[in-house]
């Protein structure tokens, strides 16, 4: 079997990161709204629930999105020429 090359598998990992994040961010920013009772999002879930996923999605959206911005700017500095 052919070996795949850094760049297809660095294109998978930011795909996936994406993929990843998308719904992850949203779902961080209505706990955000549920907890500060915002645009109704209370009715949605109290202060607490909101309070709790918030807390538990805070680590899992930083690490997913330093993971996909490295790698996009990574491949934006090779698109540019910084990098050969």
């Amino acid at each position: 079997m052919a070996r795949r090359s850094v760049h297809w598998t660095l294109q998978k990992i930011n795909r996936i990161s994406g993929y990843v994040l998308f719904p992850v961010i949203l779902v961080f920013m209505v706990s955000g709204f549920g907890m500060t009772g915002n645009y109704g999002f209370d009715r949605l879930l109290s202060a607490e629930t909101g309070r709790q996923i918030h807390q538990t999605l805070l680590w899992p959206v930083i690490g997913l999105f330093f993971i996909h911005s490295l790698v996009s700017w990574y491949f934006a500095f090779r698109r540019w020429g910084w990098i050969k």
